[in-house]
């Protein structure tokens, strides 16, 4: 800790050999979600939202930032 001429108070913290934990099942989750999480729909289905097309080329990008 350092204290400055106006009275205010300095604090300096190092960090060194941070180990991080990664729970790998929060990945497996979101990979479920993402992977079987979304309606799929036979090409003979009613029930279709509209513009919706069986090929994935067409479809519109999906990101996702972090």
């Amino acid at each position: 800790m350092h204290m400055e001429p106006d009275g205010e108070k300095l604090i300096q913290v190092k960090i060194e050999k941070l180990k991080i934990f990664i729970k790998p099942h929060i990945y497996l989750i979101m990979y479920e979600l993402f992977v079987s999480g979304m309606p799929q729909y036979k090409s003979e289905s009613l029930d279709k939202p509209n513009a919706y097309d069986s090929d994935w080329g067409n479809a519109p990008k999906m990101e996702v930032g972090c």
